[in-house]
This record gives C-alpha cells, sequence and structure tokens, in this order.
C-alpha cells in the first residue's frame, strides 16, 4: 500500500523532456517506489487540454519524503497537483484538485466532497494534506526559461537547474 500523487503540465507551454526529467528526478531522489507518464489529450473546442501526466507513488514507510516532495512540486510554475489518493485495492480519493474534479464524474465528485466533509484523517494523510494549502505564487522559483528552476535552491542536493528554451 502507498500513496500516488498526479502531477500534470501542459505540453504545449512547456519542454516536456525537461519538465518530465525535472519531476522524476525530485521523485526518485525523495525516495519514490515507482512512476509512469500518461496523455490527457482534450481538443474540445471549450476545453482543451493536453496534458502530460505523471504518477508517482511512494510507499507508507516514505511518507516524510513523500511531503516533502509535494512541497517542491507546489512551488514549481506551470506544474499542477492534480490528485492524491491512497493506493490499495479501492483507490481513496486523498486531495483533488478543482481541475481534476472537474474531468471525473458528477457523481464521483458528490461522494467525494461528502467523504472530504464526514471523515477523520489518519496521521499519514494528515502529513500529506498539511502540504496542500493554498500557495503564494510569490514562493516559485522561475529559472531563465520561463519555467521553474532550482539553481540556488536548498531543498535538497545535486541538482543543478535548467539551461535551454521552453517549449515541446
Amino acid at each position: 500500500m502507498g500513496y500516488n500523487i498526479e502531477v500534470s503540465f501542459d505540453i504545449h507551454h512547456n519542454n516536456i523532456t525537461e519538465v518530465k526529467n525535472t519531476i522524476t528526478s525530485l521523485a526518485l531522489d525523495y525516495n519514490c517506489d515507482h512512476y509512469y507518464y500518461y496523455y490527457d489529450m482534450n481538443n474540445e473546442i471549450k476545453h482543451s487540454r493536453n496534458h502530460c501526466i505523471i504518477v508517482i507513488n511512494f510507499l507508507d514507510e516514505d511518507i516524510f519524503s513523500c511531503s516533502k516532495f509535494i512541497k517542491i512540486i507546489r512551488k514549481l510554475t506551470h506544474v499542477y497537483l492534480e490528485c492524491i489518493y491512497e493506493d490499495n485495492q479501492l483507490c481513496k480519493l486523498i486531495y483533488a484538485s478543482q481541475c481534476y474534479l472537474k474531468s471525473i464524474d458528477k457523481d464521483k465528485v458528490v461522494i467525494y466532497n461528502k467523504f472530504k466533509r464526514e471523515r477523520s484523517h489518519s496521521e499519514n494523510e494528515k502529513t500529506i494534506l498539511n502540504e496542500i494549502k493554498p500557495r503564494s505564487r510569490s514562493g516559485s522559483i522561475t529559472g531563465s526559461s520561463g519555467f521553474t528552476g532550482f539553481t540556488g535552491f536548498t531543498g535538497f542536493t545535486g541538482f543543478t537547474g535548467f539551461t535551454g528554451s521552453s517549449g515541446s
């Protein structure tokens, strides 16, 4: 059992390889168990969405690393925390962004909202949810490419930041 974190970014406004490498490097630095990618391509006229979604799994024993990872991810500009769910037989949704809630069936949203109001959180869930507070954009770190970089960032070591242009 563990926790899955879904992180997304728009593939038309970012360097796909650079962003994927940044997120997966961070996930590995914070001891993720595994990760994978999928793409959400919806070209409806009113609600076009072309995002790469990275699903990162952390085991229960790495809950503090998971919460640190979330804290760092939330500071990245143009990267969105879609949802967090417990990874057991039935997925238990712990957090869902407004964008994510708009993309799922309305009956599931009603269940999620009811569950969110009525439940008590485990210690692990509290640890994760403490990192999901409304964030200030002023805390973001932006590199030369317009995407968030980590040059001079002291949250972890061994990562040197970005160079190059944004775009796909």
